[in-house]
């Protein structure tokens, strides 16, 4: 009996420092901001192949300058290093958009759009000079939808036609010159005094009115004054396309940082951000009807809270600014998100201040949120 008591005491004092956790040291600034290529790199940034075939990381096990795209597949758990062909073929993946049911895609690459269709096979869609980006499926996945030099057009699949779907023009729309009340009389009575005058004019009336009917329409030219045209997305069904007009915010000057270590040996100067405080730039946004050929702006007076003014104004009753008559804050917007019938949309409104975030649900028929 002590011998078996012996050997279960020596059993227990031989076992648990096996099982003992180790003591951690304490967490020091040493060793928070030690160099990863001291204790070794992670793996980061993972992401599939558009085919399912490989999944893309990148990493670093052999301590060079930077990360390098490795792959592992399904059936080969060693991660391998892509090769430079590898990495030269395969699209992004923040480039790539499927269709609805997911057996097709497009994606962009060097500023071209490709399409790879159901039975994989890979079609070029674009070889130019400009850069095309943002593709999108529209019309029941007919059509791919994508931007080229701020605007919008859509290439059809099937017959490989491309059609430009809206117009952004810079500047103001020009007005014909109108004549004051002198002026009319004059040329009325010119007119009426002249045979060949009135002979001419019935003539140009007679060629402009036979124009007008025979005029085949033209896309609408949307004029953005100074402003910047950027986000637009089309509707899934092809009507709508929403975009965003921005202005740079005036009086925003910006901080100056000099940088005294240059390859140069002369100081430069390093533009930093605006003080607290200075303008924010901010956005508009609006709706093209293709259907209708009407342009809306989405109105953010009915948002709730747009007016409020922020709590630090209560602890100045001496500025008066509780009193003062509410303003509409200026707002920059992100998305739109389309439901798959393309008649309602939710989309994400930023006051400048960085005060306060909406969630809306925007009507494109009406633009009203």
């Amino acid at each position: 009996m002590k011998l078996r008591y012996c050997f279960l005491l020596f059993l227990v004092v031989t076992v648990k420092p096996l099982f003992a956790q180790k003591t951690l040291g304490p967490l020091t600034v040493e060793k928070i901001m030690r160099d990863q290529k001291w204790i070794g790199t992670s793996p980061s940034n993972p992401y599939w192949s558009a085919d399912g075939r490989y999944l893309f990381f990148s990493w670093n096990p052999e301590k060079a300058m930077s990360d390098s795209l490795y792959y592992i597949t399904l059936t080969d758990k060693t991660p391998h290093k892509a090769t430079v062909d590898m990495r030269q073929n395969i699209p992004s993946f923040n480039s790539i958009v499927y269709n609805t049911p997911k057996t097709a895609y497009a994606y962009t690459k060097d500023g071209d759009l490709f399409y790879v269709d159901a039975q994989k096979k890979e079609r070029r869609v674009t070889q130019t000079t400009e850069n095309e980006s943002s593709p999108q499926f529209i019309d029941r996945d007919t059509k791919i939808a994508f931007t080229r030099a701020q605007n919008v057009y859509a290439w059809e699949i099937a017959s490989g036609l491309t059609t430009q779907l809206t117009n952004f023009v810079k500047g103001t729309a020009s007005r014909e010159a109108t004549l004051n009340a002198q002026e009319k009389w004059l040329q009325q009575d010119a007119i009426r005094m002249s045979e060949v005058l009135q002979e001419r004019k019935e003539k140009r009336d007679s060629a402009e009115a036979y124009n007008k009917r025979t005029k085949q329409k033209e896309l609408r030219s949307i004029y953005t004054e100074d402003k910047t045209v950027f986000g637009a997305v089309v509707s899934p069904d092809g009507r709508f396309v929403t975009y965003r007009l921005g202005r740079q915010a005036a009086n925003a000057k910006n901080t100056i940082i000099p940088n005294y270590v240059t390859e140069s040996g002369f100081t430069t100067d390093i533009n930093g951000r605006t003080k607290v405080g200075a303008p924010q730039t901010a956005s508009e946004l609006y709706i093209f009807d293709r259907e209708k050929d009407t342009v809306l702006l989405v109105k953010t007076d009915a948002i709730p809270g747009i007016t409020d003014l922020p709590d630090y104004a209560k602890d100045y009753p001496a500025k008066d600014t509780t009193k003062k008559k509410p303003v509409s804050r200026t707002v920059n917007f992100r998305g739109p998100v389309w439901n798959d019938e393309g008649t309602k949309a939710v989309i994400e409104v930023r006051s400048a201040d960085n005060k306060d975030r909406w969630i809306m649900l925007l009507d494109p028929a009406t633009a009203t949120l």
